[in-house]
């Protein structure tokens, strides 16, 4: 492997090990379910007190499923956009960058999750972090300007 796509393996490594801990993050929103949702009915009924019970648990409900569908979603074009990547397609790189900034600012907005959930949740954003600097290290540029052509 050329020197100049040391940087983008590592980058791609880091990537897997975001998918990896993607999943599991969703395996602990599985498990977790029950208290997640009745941890986000907590924050609807603070921000307020009139809202109807019912109504409240059909919308935080279906925002959970909807969140784990996304959250599947979102773990598989990670992987795709990883691959694309480590073959030298620069969008891939840009594109992969607005998950991590959108990741980041989630999980600053959000301060609503279970101790084992926050723990993955952060390490997989120091994992993106750290992958989206390797992309951009100024010795991997060279990998994506020789496979744009």
């Amino acid at each position: 492997m050329a020197s100049s796509a040391r940087e983008v393996d590592v980058s791609f490594w880091l990537w897997v090990a975001t998918v990896v801990f993607g999943v599991l993050s969703t395996l602990l929103l599985l498990v977790n379910f029950e208290a997640m949702r009745t941890l986000a009915l907590d924050v609807v009924r603070q921000a307020d007190p009139s809202v109807e019970t019912a109504a409240a648990e059909d919308v935080v409900t279906l925002g959970l499923i909807i969140g784990l569908a996304i959250g599947v979603v979102f773990i598989v074009a990670q992987l795709v956009l990883a691959l694309l990547m480590r073959k030298g397609h620069n969008w891939a790189r840009v594109v992969l960058t607005v998950p991590t900034v959108l990741s980041v600012l989630l999980l600053l907005s959000l301060p609503t999750s279970t101790g084992l959930n926050r723990a993955t949740a952060i390490v997989q954003n120091l994992l993106m972090v750290t992958a989206t600097c390797f992309m951009f290290l100024p010795a991997a540029n060279p990998w994506f300007q020789k496979h744009s052509g």
